[in-house]
């Protein structure tokens, strides 16, 4: 017998993680994301915590049922219906086998490729949670985005402030901070284009539309070279990059997996973005176009998780049908 429809649900926030909409489903209810996981679907093993990251397909069916959206709406909640190559070693290795020669900044150094994606994720724990309160404002009526869990997503650009830790109690958040912190521009723009990437799946940039993908690639690919040994390259090459992290005030501590990624990381890949896009720096590695727009590409092709199975579409042409929905714009700070 199937799940029968329920009268009544909140209309899910654009870019709201699965975790927080059931979050406000229960508040009409009167139960907890614990119990409509028990009861009104029938899954009491799943954990609330792995419910943005790792929630099984079945479970999407159940709440597609109940509610009545399309099960590929309710995906689009989690991680693995927007960026399976983050969560997903089947799609993060495929991810490090296509832009395994990506370079930026610099022409590659052979050092080695940059073959380790960084551990995006937050830890997600039940009574707490990481975001802008001004968008929280009204909570429990207000959504927690699913951008907000990634590690490299520090700040609010449609706010301008920067992320804060909050606990959760009864009907309110106690944000940890006494005020919210202003964040800087360059890192609002920097989020601004991560949040497009997760909620849109594409990235618009002075060269040419990137996927998700890609961009994340870019991302990490910017930060390791702007960590490579200070003896590798020319002098003006050290000396650029010894500014960029006097200007985000950052100095390397450790390896690069194991990085706590705070608000000089953001600086840095967000300065020396800037640089590339203000004409400021000329990069030479092969995907330096794309910030620089010297060459335009006409083109882009990438791979879309959409199964089990990679498949290779034109984005180009997908980006053109009456689905597609083009980038948000620049922060509003």
């Amino acid at each position: 017998m199937g799940l029968s429809r329920w009268p009544v649900h909140p209309v899910p926030i654009d870019g709201e993680a699965l975790s927080s909409w059931l979050g406000r489903i229960g508040r009409i209810y009167g139960c907890s994301v614990a119990d409509l996981l028990e009861c009104g679907f029938g899954f009491p093993e799943i954990k609330i915590s792995e419910l943005d990251v790792k929630a099984p397909r079945e479970l999407l069916t159940a709440i597609a049922a109940r509610t009545g959206l399309p099960v590929e709406t309710i995906e689009r909640m989690t991680y693995p219906g927007t960026v399976p190559f983050l969560s997903r070693s089947l799609y993060t290795e495929a991810v490090n086998w296509k832009f395994e020669n990506c370079s930026v900044l610099f022409e590659p150094n052979g050092l080695g490729s940059y073959e380790k994606l960084t551990q995006w994720f937050r830890k997600q724990f039940k009574s707490t949670v990481n975001g802008c309160r001004y968008c929280l404002s009204e909570y429990p009526n207000g959504g927690v985005l699913l951008g907000w869990m990634l590690r490299v997503v520090l700040s609010c650009p449609v706010h301008g402030v920067m992320l804060e830790p909050g606990r959760k109690v009864a009907e309110e958040i106690n944000w940890v901070n006494e005020k919210a912190e202003e964040a800087p521009k360059l890192v609002c723009r920097l989020d601004s284009r991560s949040m497009a990437a997760v909620a849109e799946g594409f990235v618009q940039l002075p060269g040419g539309l990137v996927s998700a993908a890609q961009w994340f690639r870019l991302l990490q690919t910017i930060f390791q070279e702007l960590n490579a040994p200070l003896f590798v390259g020319d002098s003006d090459r050290i000396g650029w990059q010894l500014k960029i992290w006097d200007v985000a005030d950052y100095f390397p501590s450790g390896p690069l997996e194991t990085l706590k990624f705070d608000k000089s990381c953001s600086l840095l890949i967000a300065t020396a973005i800037d640089q590339m896009e203000t004409g400021k720096f000329t990069p030479t590695g092969k995907e330096g176009q794309l910030f620089s727009g010297h060459e335009l590409c006409e083109k882009t092709r990438f791979v879309r998780s959409t199964s089990e199975n990679e498949i290779e579409i034109d984005f180009i042409a997908l980006f053109k049908t009456e689905n597609a929905h083009p980038p948000i714009g620049p922060p509003k700070v």
